[in-house]
């Protein structure tokens, strides 16, 4: 088993979002943490329950991962997925029964997503997106404010939304097999994009909208950070439609730069 199995960095991203949301809100405290570290298991627990259910699927569509590629066993990669959801559960009994209940919800939605959700054209996408940009929110409950965490959860909410799309475009072949009804296998590849990248728009003036709430260091970051390489993603993808992997990955790291951003709002 390969360190990078479960995608950590994914856990990390929701792992600092969340402390993002409760800097942002006002400012850290133990519940924020505890709520972060929680999350950080949520999602390496969401990643292991979608790749069993998604093993034939990763048969064409990502070969080399460690159920359809042989490296580990279905029962040890059950086990830890189990594990991580239980562990996911551990830190935020301290921070009360709102905070469990929050994170009980997250278990469900995770562990329903590839039987319930994802076969729903487009409803898997908004429930992904909804859960990465409540992270801010989650963050912002426990540091005692949620209304400066409100452009955060949207940014994060539009940007994974097209991010999740683009995804299904690149996994078009290996979800055609399984039958899956994904938008993509509905409005076709092409338009699928197109409605990634009317989303960005979206986000790009909500970004421009969301500037004269934060200070001169989220002016700069989102401008620096987010803006400028957003309108560079635009420009050059509505020239020539990118490679649905590069953009994908593209995107992956403006959820970075934003998070950058988003923090520097705090200050």
């Amino acid at each position: 088993m390969k360190s990078g199995d479960f995608r950590p960095v994914n856990g990390l991203i929701a792992f600092l979002s969340v402390l993002s949301g409760g800097f942002v809100s006002g400012g850290l405290n133990r519940d924020t943490f505890l709520i972060a570290l929680s999350v950080f298991f949520l999602v390496l627990g969401g990643n292991g329950i979608n790749d069993i259910f998604d093993m034939e699927i990763d048969r064409v569509n990502r070969p080399e991962r460690p159920l359809p590629s042989g490296r580990v066993s279905r029962g040890l990669w059950t086990f830890l997925t189990v594990l991580f959801f239980v562990i996911a559960l551990l830190p935020v009994i301290p921070a009360g029964v709102r905070h469990i209940t929050i994170a009980g919800i997250y278990i469900i939605l995770l562990s329903l997503y590839t039987p319930l959700f994802k076969p729903v054209p487009l409803l898997g996408n908004l429930v992904i997106a909804f859960l990465g940009g409540f992270t801010f929110v989650w963050g912002g409950l426990a540091g005692g404010s949620v209304l400066k965490t409100i452009y955060p959860a949207v940014f994060a909410f539009l940007i994974h939304l097209s991010r999740e799309i683009v995804k299904d475009v690149e996994d078009f072949e290996g979800d055609k097999k399984a039958g899956l009804r994904t938008l993509p296998m509905i409005i076709g590849k092409d338009k699928s994009i197109l409605i990634s990248f009317i989303i960005l728009l979206v986000l790009f003036f909500t970004v421009v909208s969301s500037l004269w709430f934060y200070n001169v260091y989220y002016i700069f970051g989102m401008v620096v950070l987010v803006l400028i390489p957003l309108a560079v993603i635009l420009y050059t993808g509505l020239r020539k439609q990118p490679e649905p992997g590069v953009l994908q990955k593209r995107l992956k790291i403006l959820m970075v730069s934003g998070l950058i951003a988003i923090t520097l709002g705090g200050l």
